[in-house]
């Protein structure tokens, strides 16, 4: 082995303390520039807008729930400016999933109320059930 490596005291990775960075007073520029950050605004927008999509399409399966609201709202933010086709797609499934949710829930109505205007009308109860 070599004399080097024998040295517990050295640091073998280099690493400096915060006290001997303090002592030199070195100046790191930083440069904060939007156009090279990772996450540009295009990019978040485009992430709105599929989110919006997704969200649209649960919406139109499990009905008009939280899904429907947050694909309206991603959709709504991933639109402005400039128009995204994911972004309208979600907004138009969320609708979609609104409309056809209610249009089901008036009709279950419907024949709920049918049915217990049947039952307690003059035709009685179903099965002669009659008292």
């Amino acid at each position: 082995m070599s004399d080097e490596n024998t040295n517990m005291n050295d640091d073998p990775w280099k690493v400096t303390s915060h006290e001997e960075v303090k002592s030199t007073n070195e100046v790191v520029p930083v440069k904060a520039d939007a156009s090279n950050s990772n996450l540009s605004v295009d990019a978040l927008r485009s992430d709105f807008g599929l989110v919006s999509m997704i969200c649209g399409i649960i919406s139109i399966i499990f009905g008009f729930t939280p899904w429907g609201i947050l694909g309206l709202i991603f959709g709504i933010l991933s639109n402005r400016g400039k128009k995204n086709s994911q972004a309208t797609a979600g907004i138009v499934c969320s609708i979609v999933g609104f409309v056809l949710h209610l249009i089901l829930l008036i009709v279950f109505v419907i024949i709920y109320f049918s049915f217990m205007m049947r039952i307690f009308t003059s035709e009685g109860f179903p099965g002669n059930f009659n008292y």
